[in-house]
């Protein structure tokens, strides 16, 4: 096997939690917003099948 170490870019540790923790908030929203459009879903499709 080829050993590749050193070739890829240097990520700081510092920078990568600060990612993580970024995309936690975002997680979070687009985890309502799915659950709300599971909730809502029932209600849209009687209404369209009454129409």
């Amino acid at each position: 096997m080829f050993h590749l170490e050193g070739l890829g870019p240097k990520l700081d540790l510092e920078d990568l939690r600060h990612r993580k923790l970024q995309g936690i908030p975002s997680s979070i929203h687009n985890f309502h917003i799915y659950i709300a459009v599971l909730c809502i879903t029932p209600f849209v499709l009687k209404k369209l099948d009454s129409i």
